[in-house]
């Protein structure tokens, strides 16, 4: 629904996923953490060709509404 699509399709997840984005990841977590969101890690401080990565870690801690909240921060 958002277009955010998979770093790496290919690959099995579990808790933790790799995300790109329409801009740097960087500026999509400083804009998150403005509205009260910490959606993640941003790969292109490790990985320089994915500065539009983000990496997301979900648990059964999250209830659906942190994950609409996120969805809502990445989306801006």
């Amino acid at each position: 629904r958002l277009g955010l699509e998979p770093a790496f399709p290919d690959q099995a997840t579990f808790k933790e996923f790799a995300v790109r984005l329409d801009r740097p990841a960087s500026e999509a977590i400083r804009d998150a953490r403005a509205l009260g969101v910490h959606p993640g890690y941003a790969l292109g401080r490790e990985y320089a060709d994915l500065d539009d990565a983000l990496l997301v870690c979900l648990t059964e801690k999250r209830t659906a509404a942190d994950v609409e909240r996120l969805a809502e921060a990445l989306g801006r």
